[in-house]
């Protein structure tokens, strides 16, 4: 998703883009088809924050831009806890986060059980961020590449990047496993896989892989419209549209 919408914005700019990679987004196995989808500002560091509200604002009408369903929902996001010990903390974050923009409060007993039916009675308070929310991954990526490719952008698939070509400093041309690109300049968004064709230019990219598990349930009736977070616990939950639950982490 990553090159895909930085692939879109660059062709809306006017800029010559051809976005190239391994496979077709449809043909799956990627790190953006397996995520949780959601679509959240609370919980990042600092200097994410400005980026993640500016985000939030162009997800508002990336729908109608893009004449495609991303299944975009903006039913807020609350991040709970079940100990009494991460109140605080969560209070904390909570502050700084409001300090720095983020339209997010506090929530706490019965206010927290109304806000979210069917919580268990041990979950105490939690982080509620109502413009927070999800989407599906794949059809946004899909989107954003049809878009891109409406304003001029190329694409080229079955083409895995080994390695970015540098002259005397500079990025001359990206060189794929279907010939090299000339270029004149490069944006790496492979993600994890950044490393390895970074380090083919010399570049040490200090990644570290962690890969997280997602589980999808058999579709329900529908009753849960926000994304909900467990504190020190690492996983999230969602209902997508379909009706089934996306459990992460």
């Amino acid at each position: 998703i990553v090159g895909a919408s930085t692939a879109y914005y660059l062709a809306r700019a006017g800029v010559d883009v051809m976005l190239v990679d391994r496979r077709h987004p449809n043909a799956g196995g990627t790190a953006s088809q397996a995520s949780a989808g959601g679509v959240r500002q609370q919980g990042r560091v600092s200097v994410e924050m400005p980026l993640a509200i500016y985000s939030i604002n162009l997800w508002g009408n990336l729908e109608d831009e893009l004449e495609a369903d991303l299944h975009y929902r903006r039913d807020g996001m609350t991040v709970a806890t079940d100990d009494e010990a991460m109140i605080p903390v969560l209070q904390q974050r909570v502050e700084l986060e409001q300090s720095l923009g983020l339209n997010i409060r506090m929530v706490h007993g019965a206010e927290l059980h109304e806000l979210i039916p069917g919580l268990s009675p041990r979950i105490l308070a939690g982080s509620y961020c109502p413009t927070d929310g999800h989407a599906d991954p794949l059809r946004t990526v899909n989107a954003l590449v049809a878009g891109a490719r409406r304003l001029g952008a190329r694409t080229q698939w079955q083409s895995p990047v080994e390695k970015l070509i540098i002259e005397k400093g500079q990025v001359v041309a990206v060189k794929t496993g279907t010939g090299n690109i000339a270029c004149r300049h490069a944006i790496l968004a492979a993600g994890y896989w950044s490393r390895s064709i970074a380090a083919a230019a010399g570049i040490d990219l200090p990644f570290a892989a962690c890969p997280l598990q997602m589980m999808v349930t058999a579709r329900q009736p529908h009753i849960l419209d926000q994304v909900l977070g467990w504190v020190n616990h690492g996983i999230s939950l969602k209902q997508v549209p379909s009706g089934g639950f996306v459990i992460g982490g």
